[in-house]
């Protein structure tokens, strides 16, 4: 059954998307009707479509989807929903992590250089001193925080 109709026998409502046929190939365009000069005007879902459209015909009606096939499709999503999730709270977890040995990093610093401070004769500390003071206590930090963090990860692993 040739159901192709030549823009010749009749035109698409204007607005209705259809598919069109090009003498190079076939595509889909929407029909916004006649120009004042007498020419059609399609607009082209394939810009590089040449030609005059020749035929036109209707869009076919999409399929049934059925109970089964939604049922299919909200179960993908579903899944897809958990692992989204999942991968949010992981990545919430970490950044909670990082933030608390931050703060932990930040609070050994700041008591060692209080001490720092306290034990320096007044007027002689530099911003040479402050800098070396600053290295050290947050290398120092970091050292204890992760002495501790293996203390705990082995005694989990002991259990």
């Amino acid at each position: 059954m040739d159901d192709w109709i030549s823009i010749e026998e009749r035109l698409p409502e204007v607005g209705e998307e259809v598919i069109v046929n090009y003498p190079g190939g076939v595509t889909c365009n929407k029909f916004r009707g006649k120009m004042p000069n007498g020419s059609l005007d399609w607009r082209r879902f394939i810009i590089n479509a040449e030609g005059e459209v020749t035929h036109w015909r209707p869009l076919p009606e999409p399929p049934k989807v059925t109970e089964s096939d939604m049922s299919n499709i909200l179960t993908e999503k579903q899944a897809e929903e958990t692992i989204n999730m999942e991968r949010s709270e992981v990545a919430l977890r970490s950044y909670q992590e990082r933030m608390r040995r931050i703060r932990l990093i930040e609070q050994y610093a700041v008591e060692v250089l209080r001490g720092f401070v306290i034990s320096a004769a007044p007027g002689r500390i530099n911003d040479f001193d402050i800098k070396v003071a600053v290295t050290y206590a947050t290398d120092l930090a970091e050292a204890v925080i992760k002495a501790t963090e293996e203390k705990q990860l082995s005694e989990k692993t002991d259990v």
